[in-house]
């Protein structure tokens, strides 16, 4: 053999064992996948990549050794397959729970604009590519805006946002897609992996003493050095006053756990932990009718955020210049999206497309959203049809528009019908009315409107994550609203 053949040959066999992917009978030890994937796993799930990802390890090419590959094993749609064959019974559980359904968060939007409609599950959500119904544009705004927060999604492309689908958007440590590849499950969920949803104006965020800015480049401030401050969550955040259980070490998992994979998808009550007899003895305020009958954070709740006047509008061919001073609204693809067409000359501006949330495939348009009002205060108070005082918020006021991509407009200002109860889902009882009385003499102009308050459709119960010393006027009033209700009786 002449010396440029034997040079040929070497060459030859350097490219196959140097840059292909997969090589060797097994894929443990430095060869196999891990020849080309640099991966940290925890021991429990050292079982080979193959078990979960399928594959073909002892391929000498990229696109043999990647034939047939799983690439999210722990999504929605493949968990039950790959990750039930050990956790068969966490699997179903965390199926049928509140994190997968939705039932408690889109469920209650879409009975409040079709009141007499079942809750939908996320995948059954009618899809409109071009919305002709009021359905298919409802439906549209859920999968490809709301959804973002949810199992189905990998996150928005921020920092403190990405994550695994399924199972792994919890229990990975580390966001998929990474580089090295962190593959480190972990049965205990920290509080990374919540905030990875739970950011934004929602629960959980305001436990660490968060509120979101409005959106409004005026409203992002201070400063840093002339610049904006990181964002690691897509918007901005004023510090205020966390939760005092937060304050004294606690994580969102020592109320929240087991959490949905477990026999609990439902939080610790706050009596669970706090005996009555030991507060005031079981008398007064902590007396047990008391209890039954008002929320611990209706006196305890230190803030709590209220947004008023939600507005959603889906843009298949949008004016980016003048969506450029709101590019920044907790949506990477808006920001992106503006941020790229927004700097173009009008002629090179192309038509809108965003992702569809559950199904991953980009479709037309895009949901653009502001706000009518952002206020961390006051906190209201609202009863239910069951009898009982408890926080509320306007989660529902929020209006739909769709312009064309031939700036026809096909829905302007749609509102929830309030024709009938909307349920809080979780809780199971609807709001009857907002107590204004808790409020003596207080303005609500610049705060809430009245006909938000009148506006019962719009209001859900929930419970702000921001305890701390019992407000004493609140607290009065409680009592006197409890004297009431029993002399009633």
């Amino acid at each position: 053999m002449s010396l440029s053949a034997l040079l040929t040959s070497l060459l030859a066999l350097l490219v196959l064992c140097g840059c292909n992917a997969p090589y060797g009978p097994d894929e443990f030890h430095g060869r196999g996948c891990l020849k080309c994937h640099v991966v940290t796993i925890d021991d429990a799930h050292d079982i080979g990549c193959i078990t979960c990802h399928q594959g073909h390890p002892g391929a000498v090419t990229v696109e043999r050794a990647h034939d047939g590959l799983v690439s999210r094993p722990a999504s929605p749609g493949n968990m039950k397959k790959y990750c039930g064959g050990c956790h068969a019974s966490r699997v179903n559980h965390a199926a049928g729970s509140s994190h997968f359904t939705l039932e408690h968060e889109t469920g209650a939007v879409w009975q409040a604009f079709f009141p007499s409609a079942s809750r939908p599950a996320p995948a059954d959500l009618r899809r409109e590519e071009y919305p002709w119904s009021l359905q298919g544009l409802v439906a549209d705004m859920l999968r490809r805006r709301c959804l973002l927060c949810h199992v189905y999604y990998a996150g928005d492309d921020y920092s403190g946002t990405r994550r695994g689908t399924g199972c792994a958007a919890c229990h990975l440590d580390t966001a998929a897609g990474s580089m090295p590849l962190d593959h480190r499950f972990s049965a205990r969920v920290d509080d990374r992996r919540c905030l990875a949803c739970h950011y934004g104006n929602f629960v959980g965020w305001d436990f660490y003493g968060r509120f979101e800015k409005d959106y409004p480049a005026d409203f992002r401030a201070p400063l840093s050095k002339g610049r904006h401050i990181p964002r690691p969550y897509g918007v901005e955040w004023l510090d205020m006053t966390p939760d005092v259980h937060r304050a004294g070490g606690m994580s969102c998992t020592s109320c929240h756990a087991p959490g949905p994979c477990g026999a609990r998808d439902e939080a610790l009550a706050c009596t669970s932990c706090h005996d009555a007899q030991d507060l005031d003895g079981g008398e007064g305020v902590h007396a047990p009718g008391v209890l039954m009958r008002v929320s611990c954070t209706v006196c305890h709740a230190v803030w709590a955020p209220v947004d008023a006047g939600r507005s959603l509008m889906r843009q298949d061919m949008p004016d980016y210049e003048e969506w450029l001073r709101l590019s920044v609204q907790g949506s990477s693809e808006v920001e992106e999206l503006c941020r790229q067409q927004g700097l173009a000359p009008f002629d090179r501006w192309s038509p809108a497309y965003m992702l569809d949330k559950i199904a991953g495939n980009p479709g037309p348009g895009i949901w653009f959203q502001g706000f009518v009002a952002r206020r961390f205060w006051p906190v209201v108070i609202a009863e239910t049809t069951d009898g009982r005082l408890v926080n509320a918020r306007p989660l529902l006021d929020l209006s739909l528009s769709y312009l064309n991509g031939d700036d026809m407009i096909m829905a302007d200002n749609i509102k929830p019908s309030g024709k009938s109860c909307v349920r809080a889902g979780r809780h199971g009882s609807c709001i009857k009315c907002i107590r204004t009385e808790f409020f003596p003499g207080r303005s609500w102009i610049g705060f809430i409107e009245p006909e938000l308050l009148n506006n019962k459709v719009a209001w859900l119960e929930f419970v702000p994550h921001t305890v701390g010393p019992a407000d004493i006027f609140r607290t009065r009033r409680a009592m006197r609203w409890v004297e009431n209700m029993s002399d009633a009786e």
